[in-house]
């Protein structure tokens, strides 16, 4: 399935503008079919990068820069391979799964931990505590941050 700035714009809830300034300067990529073919065809972008457009949706609500949130969109693009079945667990909901991002001096840093939603207390403890691990790591560092998301709620229109 592939998806146009327009159902991208409903997806993430942003305005059509935004989503065509992160193509434009690259948060976002389009289909390489559909990217320079020229005047009178519509850029479509892939599953993927519909997912990569619901994360950093959040992160531009929070009025991140457009350099920070293509970084964020590079990352969370290189991670996807590896966390895949966690993703399309959240977005089928089997699944609660956290995106948590480090912000730190040397750079992004992305991490995810989930379970099912059925799963004993001691396997949602276990992620709690990570989360708690993985968020506060470097927090004693100077401009250093972290921000966790559930993937579940900000991928929900993908279902």
């Amino acid at each position: 399935m592939t998806y146009s700035l327009s159902d991208l714009t409903k997806i993430t809830g942003a305005k059509r503008r935004s989503v065509q300034f992160w193509a434009e300067c690259g948060a976002i990529l389009a289909d390489k079919d559909t990217e320079r073919a020229g005047t009178g065809t519509h850029r479509r972008f892939s599953r993927d990068e519909a997912m990569v457009s619901c994360v950093i949706a959040y992160f531009a609500q929070m009025h991140v820069e457009l350099p920070q949130l293509t970084e964020l969109a590079a990352k969370f693009r290189e991670m996807l391979p590896t966390i895949r079945h966690f993703v399309e667990q959240a977005i089928s909901d089997e699944m609660v799964v956290y995106l948590i991002v480090q912000d730190r001096p040397q750079g992004i840093r992305m991490g995810t931990v989930g379970c099912r939603r059925d799963d004993p207390e001691e396997k949602h403890l276990d992620v709690d505590r990570t989360i708690g691990r993985f968020a506060t790591e470097h927090l004693h560092e100077p401009d250093s941050g972290a921000i966790v998301i559930a993937l579940n709620t900000h991928l929900a229109a993908l279902r």
